[in-house]
Formats: structure tokens, sequence, C-alpha cells
């Protein structure tokens, strides 16, 4: 089954990585985190897939989405600009 994927997949793709990161590094320092090879290498594989799906976003729905949410805009919004 290939189904074609929308925007709000790709929403919700950057809020699952955002949310997995904050629960992999929780009550790490620094220090901890460099060392933790696994956590490392899974928060910058969440950060990426949090930039895949920032370009497959719509130009024109990141535009709409800018003035609806403080969250949003403090969050989302400057991952998904160039």
């Amino acid at each position: 089954m290939n189904t074609k994927r929308v925007y709000i997949d790709f929403l919700n793709d950057i809020f699952d990585s955002n949310e997995k990161i904050e629960q992999f590094i929780e009550g790490m320092d620094y220090n901890q985190f460099e060392k933790d090879e696994k956590t490392s290498f899974a928060v910058i594989r969440a950060f990426e897939i949090i930039g895949e799906a920032a370009k497959e976003i719509p130009d024109e729905i990141k535009e709409k989405l800018k003035s609806k949410s403080v969250i949003l805009q403090k969050w989302v919004l400057p991952l998904l600009s160039p």
C-alpha cells in the first residue's frame, strides 16, 4: 500500500521527534549526553527526521501556522525556515 503523506503527517513527525528528544535527554547534563553514544546518536537522528519533515511542509501552510500558535512560532517554525 502506497499512501501519500500530507503536511499533517510531517507535523506529527516533528512533534513526535521532539518528544523523543525530550525523553532521551531527560535528567542528563551535557557531559553525560556527550559520553552516551547511543543517546547522542538517537537525538541527532531525531533532529534529522525533524529537518526532513520540515522540508516537506508547503510554504503556504507554514505561513498559515505563523499566526496560529505561540508554540509553533517559538519552536516549530524556526525549524521550518531555511
